[in-house]
């Protein structure tokens, strides 16, 4: 519901939408660091029920048309993400804790599920769009009805979270702020993660994109269509990904990754310049492939090279994704939409550049022999 409703959002309001959206990639960056002190006081599961009713909030406020309104509940959502994403990591970290190699798996999985989202949330209100108004507008009383219908999806979403099976207590590695922010600091003097960093600051930088500058570039009517392929394409994706994860590791499937982002920024480009539409929904399925790779890459390799310090990791790379959202968006606002384009494209060679040719494979500890 979030997602679709961001990039209508974004389609709608246009500049009141970009800045929607920093406010809610700079809030993110801040609760992560205290995200942690949240999940101690309420529990993974509580603490992942209330993240989804800030969500809800955020997409209930829309029909308000205020733009002051548009940026408290973005605020909201921001201080939401902390917990949620740090909910999420826990439960993939404690489910794979006994079976390092079912990592890529899990969070594949997760975020196939995850993306489809994108897939009903955008097609649905496609047909919405379809069968109401004219070919060249969408009525307001069709953008009302279908921000309560993705607000509704919200709170339903929130119930069925109450129903997770909690982390066990004394598992979840929860600790306080302070602590939280020597984890992170302690992590990022990790050898191990340096060669992730600029990649980290990349995996903001393509949904900073594909919910910023890219719905811009196509006619409203046509958002949900384009931006629900690309839910396809990572639903379908992420199952794929994360198997061939386990198998041969990341270092080929990543500069896989670079050829795939490449083509998905010269598609997007080429669509917008010559007015070729189709292209939009072919680069939406480059983009899906390249978002479900990082999406599952990213925390996967951070839980193996890091695994004494998975909490730390994980919170550098919220911190560093959301920095990442927040610059392609600035760019967005302030600089010709090619800028936006240029920056990304490089920024995703570079970071994948640099994790291929300076990562090292962890090496697994040998057993200890025991007395006879």
């Amino acid at each position: 519901a979030y997602g679709t409703a961001q990039s209508l959002m974004t389609s709608l309001f246009k500049e009141v939408g970009i800045y929607s959206l920093i406010i809610v990639y700079a809030t993110f960056t801040v609760s992560s660091f205290f995200g942690s002190s949240i999940v101690g006081v309420f529990g993974t599961r509580v603490s992942i029920v209330l993240a989804a009713i800030g969500y809800s909030i955020f997409v209930g406020l829309l029909n308000t048309r205020r733009s002051w309104a548009f940026f408290l509940g973005s605020a909201i959502v921001g201080i939401s993400a902390g917990p949620l994403w740090l909910g999420q990591s826990l439960y993939i970290s404690h489910l794979t804790q006994y079976r390092k190699e079912t990592i890529g798996r899990y969070n594949g999985v997760f975020f196939s599920i995850y993306l489809a989202s994108s897939v009903v949330g955008n097609w649905s209100l496609g047909i919405v769009f379809a069968v109401t108004g004219s070919a060249e507008t969408i009525s307001e009383e069709t953008i009302t009805i279908s921000i309560w219908m993705l607000t509704s999806c919200g709170v339903a979403s929130a119930i069925l979270f109450a129903f997770l099976r909690p982390v066990p207590h004394g598992q979840e590695g929860l600790v306080g702020f302070r602590m939280r922010v020597q984890a992170v600091l302690k992590a990022m003097q990790k050898k191990q993660l340096h060669v992730w960093l600029v990649y980290l600051f990349c995996t903001g930088v393509g949904p900073g994109f594909i919910f910023g500058p890219f719905p811009t570039l196509i006619t409203t009517r046509l958002v949900p269509w384009v931006l629900g392929t690309y839910g396809l394409a990572c639903f379908t994706w992420s199952f794929i990904v994360g198997r061939i994860l386990d198998r041969v590791g990341c270092l080929p499937v990543m500069l896989a990754q670079i050829g795939i982002v490449t083509v998905a920024y010269i598609l997007s480009t080429v669509a917008y310049v010559f007015e070729i539409t189709p292209l939009f929904f072919v680069a939406a399925v480059f983009f899906g492939l390249s978002a479900s790779t990082e999406f599952t890459i990213a925390p996967s390799m951070l839980m193996k090279d890091l695994p004494k310090n998975v909490s730390g990791a994980l919170s550098t790379k919220s911190i560093l994704s959301s920095m990442g959202t927040v610059l392609l968006l600035v760019l967005q606002r302030f600089t010709p939409w090619w800028t936006s384009i240029i920056v990304a494209a490089s920024l995703y060679v570079i970071s994948l550049g640099i994790v291929y040719f300076k990562r090292e494979e962890p090496v697994e500890p040998l057993p200890s022999s025991g007395s006879s």
